[in-house]
């Protein structure tokens, strides 16, 4: 590039000289654009991942604001009230699978 200036400054212009100059400076330019768009696409890459991590990061302080602040005696009653259903819907579910309750014990 130095040498591009230095043609296009001085008093009496070598055009060869500048033309070779500037397929020079061309040639330079493109062995630097490769590696450029491979940087570009990482940096990309890489924002995209901190967005996704800060994100998470946002959603678990969130869940963990709410279970601070939960209030355990309802909580714990709402799990107990969850169990005792579990546990009679598997005893209904028991008792449909018994072979004495099975479609074809209904038959006879």
């Amino acid at each position: 590039m130095n040498s591009l200036v230095a043609d296009c400054t001085s008093g009496s212009a070598d055009t060869a000289q500048a033309v070779s100059d500037t397929e020079a400076l061309s040639t330079a330019m493109n062995h630097v654009s490769q590696p450029r768009v491979t940087i570009d696409n990482s940096i990309t890459h890489l924002t995209a991942a901190s967005d996704a991590v800060s994100t998470d990061q946002t959603q678990l302080t969130t869940a963990q604001t709410n279970l601070m602040q939960a209030d355990v005696a309802p909580v714990a009653a709402h799990l107990s009230l969850a169990e005792t259903q579990q546990t009679a819907l598997e005893d209904v579910i028991a008792q449909l699978e018994s072979a004495s309750n099975s479609q074809f014990s209904k038959l006879q």
